[in-house]
């Protein structure tokens, strides 16, 4: 009898978001660093971003995003693909988002929105925070999605009133690579390249 195993082996690019954790005073608000390094500067809606240098759980730095306009929703936003460098490519992001006691209450939804393309008929993919009523904790949310066209882009959607408040951390935007799947035996290993992790 034959024994074997299946695997999968997923693989992920470099950190493309700089400053997204805050740990630095620059940039600020933190950029999106696209594949060929052009750093490119968030595009967000009816969103004030400032640096948050109390300690907010385990973080000792936050980015403090606050609605400052009329409409229900503010949108932290990033676009990723205006050169289109990463047309093809699947992204995978997370943030962690935090709610304020005091400000939880106002905030009816939060979720991060991946935008494979806007124009001529939106494709999006939408994670949903945890649990929106939880105050004074680190949530994260994380997805993936396959950017088709050079409008893609990501937010997170955050429906509140004005001067409502909340903050991100870890904003991480890195890309997907190889993915090896398959079935084996213990008598080919010898013969199967191995993939190091």
């Amino acid at each position: 009898v034959l024994m074997g195993n299946h695997a999968t082996t997923v693989f992920y690019g470099d950190e493309r978001m700089n400053n997204g954790d805050a740990s630095g005073a620059s940039p600020d608000p933190p950029t999106f660093l696209d594949r060929d390094g052009t750093a490119i500067s968030h595009t967000s809606y009816q969103t004030t971003w400032s640096r948050h240098t109390s300690t907010l759980g385990s973080a000792s730095q936050s980015w403090k995003v606050t609605h400052n306009s009329t409409d229900t929703s503010m949108f932290p936003r990033f676009a990723v693909n205006a050169d289109g460098n990463y047309t093809g490519k699947t992204l995978s992001v997370s943030v962690d988002v935090w709610l304020q006691s005091g400000q939880a209450s106002d905030v009816s939804a939060v979720t991060l929105r991946l935008f494979s393309k806007v124009g001529g008929g939106s494709v999006i993919t939408n994670v949903a925070i945890g649990n929106v009523a939880t105050e004074d904790a680190w949530q994260t949310i994380t997805g993936t999605f396959l950017v088709t066209a050079t409008d893609a882009q990501f937010d997170i959607d955050i429906a509140c009133a004005n001067t409502i408040y909340a903050y991100l951390n870890n904003i991480s935007v890195k890309e997907v690579g190889m993915s090896t799947t398959g079935f084996a035996t213990a008598q080919e290993e010898p013969t199967i390249p191995q993939v190091p992790l």
